[in-house]
């Protein structure tokens, strides 16, 4: 008798627990979903809100174009979310590399901008928040793709070697061609290498 009023109370608490998860379930699939991640890179995350935003611009964009030039939503969700991918990694190098971006070059990027659509700068804010953008983030965009062209420009200038011998070659191919600037193109050789 004492075995059975022993399991009859532990199943007291067992039945009241699994209720509260029951409850629980139920709750959470009334709730909605604020967003969620689509991709982790690193130590940053894409949101699917992101990438709905960044499809819609370019299907937006398409839609004034011929049809055919915007691939079907799934293949274009994947090309996005690649560069996506690729723009966070490209961003978080350009942090870890230390470069940041002055507020005075945005504002020359985001003058340039509206200079190249026709617009005072103060018309250009206007018509972008007129289409639900908000201005500090497109700021800090502008500040993102800034960094990212910088990390390129290191890169590329990095990887720029010019051995003497093709500079050697380069003058020769110089020679060959104009014979009377021989005197010249020594000079430009210690020029080049100093």
């Amino acid at each position: 008798m004492k075995q059975c009023h022993k399991r009859a109370a532990m199943r007291g608490p067992a039945i009241w627990i699994f209720g509260l998860l029951l409850a629980a379930l139920s709750l959470s699939g009334t709730a909605a979903e604020l967003d969620r991640v689509v991709a982790v890179v690193n130590n940053g995350v894409i949101l699917r809100s992101e990438l709905d935003n960044q499809v819609r611009e370019i299907q937006s964009r398409g839609a004034g174009q011929a049809q055919d030039r915007v691939p079907p939503r799934d293949i274009l969700e994947r090309q996005v979310l690649e560069r996506m991918i690729l723009a966070e990694i490209q961003w978080q190098m350009a942090e870890k590399t230390g470069i940041k971006v002055p507020d005075e070059a945005v504002n020359q990027a985001v003058a340039s901008i509206a200079r190249r659509n026709n617009m005072r700068l103060d018309d250009f804010i206007a018509a972008v928040q007129a289409e639900g953008v908000d201005y500090q983030a497109l700021r800090e965009d502008i500040r993102r793709d800034l960094s990212i062209d910088q990390l390129r420009q290191r890169e590329v200038a990095r990887r720029i070697v010019v051995t003497e011998r093709e500079i050697d070659n380069q003058l020769e191919s110089k020679n060959a061609r104009a014979p009377e600037a021989g005197g010249e193109t020594a000079d430009a050789k210690r020029a080049v290498i100093a």
